[in-house]
C-alpha cells in the first residue's frame, strides 16, 4: 500500500553538503532538527531548482517527523518540491495529489490530542483510504448520480476500498519510539501488532 502516506520518518541525521554552509548548533543544543536540516540543508537548494530556468526541477514530496518531549510535542513537516514547506503537530500526510492530500488532512484536523496506538492506528488508516480512494476516483468516470451516491455512503466505500487493498497489497506501519534504548527510535511494526486494527477489514 504505497503512494499515499501517513508516516513517521527516521530522526534526520545531521549532513553536511558542499553548496551550504555548515551548521552551528548552540550551547543549548543536542542534535540537528528537523526544522533546521530542511531550512538550510534541503529547502534552499530544492528553491534553486526550482527557480533555474535550465534544469527540471526535482520530483520530491516528503514528511519528516521529530520526536519531542512528549506526544504533545511532536512536530509534522512536509517539504515540496518548489522548497517550500510546512508544519504541523499529530498529524502530516502526503499523497499524489494534492485533491487526495487536502482530503487526508481534512480526517487528521479531527486530532487534537495525544493518541493510544490503535486509536492513531485507526485515524492513519481512515485518512490513508479517503486518499486512496480519492486517487482512484479521478481515474473512473462518473456522473452525477454517482457523485451523489459517494457523498451518500462514503463511510461503506470507505471500508469497501480499505477491505480491496488489504487484501491485494501489504500494509507498512512505522513508528518512532521515544522510550526505547536503541540508537534508532523507528521499528517496523510486525504483522501480529496490527491484527486488531485490521481485524474489522478482514
Amino acid at each position: 500500500m504505497r503512494g499515499n502516506s501517513i508516516a513517521r520518518s527516521l530522526p534526520p541525521r545531521s549532513s553536511s553538503s558542499p553548496t551550504t554552509p555548515p551548521l552551528r548548533l548552540s550551547a543549548h543544543a543536542t542534535a540537528l532538527t528537523a526544522q533546521r536540516l530542511i531550512s538550510f540543508s534541503l529547502s534552499p537548494p530544492l528553491k534553486r531548482l526550482f527557480g533555474d530556468q535550465f534544469n527540471s526541477p526535482a520530483v520530491v514530496r516528503a514528511l519528516f517527523g521529530e520526536l519531542g518531549a512528549t506526544q504533545a510535542d511532536d512536530i509534522f513537516y512536509t517539504l515540496n518540491y518548489d522548497g517550500e514547506f510546512a508544519q504541523n503537530g499529530y498529524y502530516g500526510a502526503v499523497a499524489g495529489t494534492q485533491e487526495a492530500e487536502d482530503l487526508m488532512i481534512e480526517r487528521l484536523k479531527t486530532i487534537d490530542h495525544p493518541l493510544t496506538r490503535a486509536e492513531a492506528l485507526s485515524v492513519a488508516l481512515n485518512a490513508w483510504a479517503v486518499g486512496s480512494l480519492e486517487t482512484h476516483r479521478r481515474n473512473v468516470p462518473k456522473d452525477e448520480d454517482d457523485v451523489k451516491r459517494e457523498v451518500e455512503e462514503l463511510d461503506e466505500l470507505l471500508s469497501q476500498h480499505l477491505r480491496a487493498e488489504l487484501s491485494a497489497g501489504i500494509l507498512e506501519v512505522g513508528l518512532l519510539d521515544r522510550q526505547t534504548t536503541r540508537e534508532s527510535k523507528f521499528a517496523l511494526l510486525l504483522p501480529a501488532d496490527l491484527q486488531d486494527a485490521l481485524a474489522s477489514y478482514q
